[in-house]
């Protein structure tokens, strides 16, 4: 059974990740994260993902996300990753904000679709850009 739920501390180091996101923990952690703004995905009582906002400055937020590798597959979870995402990005607080951006690797299956699935355009291509040099799309949400 998938369930949602708020963001509790610790929840990001539960999630069995890549190497790339076990090198950007280091960057995204409880300690960077609103966790007012963070959901996990659960299925049963296994964390499949969590995501949320990351305050950079003023009115401008990145969207993060962790996810199961062991999960990452299966179409009900995948599916859940979704859910969790969009609620955080549904927030009315994000309504008056300046900018929601991300950066997503090219290596990462489909995620031309999974992002426009939830409200990002493309902005530019990074060259070399995460630690295992693999190119970045930096991606924004609304206008």
């Amino acid at each position: 059974m998938l369930k949602i739920r708020d963001y509790e501390k610790g929840d990001i180091y539960r999630t069995v990740v890549s190497g790339m996101e076990n090198i950007l923990r280091e960057y995204v952690n409880d300690d960077s994260v609103l966790i007012e703004n963070g959901y996990t995905a659960l299925y049963g009582d296994r964390i499949v993902a969590c995501a949320g906002l990351k305050k950079l400055w003023g009115d401008v937020y990145e969207a993060w996300l962790s996810i199961d590798e062991e999960s990452k597959n299966d179409y009900k979870i995948a599916m859940a990753i979704v859910r969790v995402l969009k609620k955080s990005l549904d927030d009315p607080v994000l309504e008056k904000v300046q900018r929601v951006g991300a950066h997503v690797s090219v290596s990462i299956p489909n995620h031309k679709h999974f992002m426009s699935l939830l409200g990002f355009k493309p902005e530019a291509v990074l060259k070399n850009y995460f630690p295992n040099r693999t190119d970045c799309v930096v991606y924004r949400r609304g206008e």
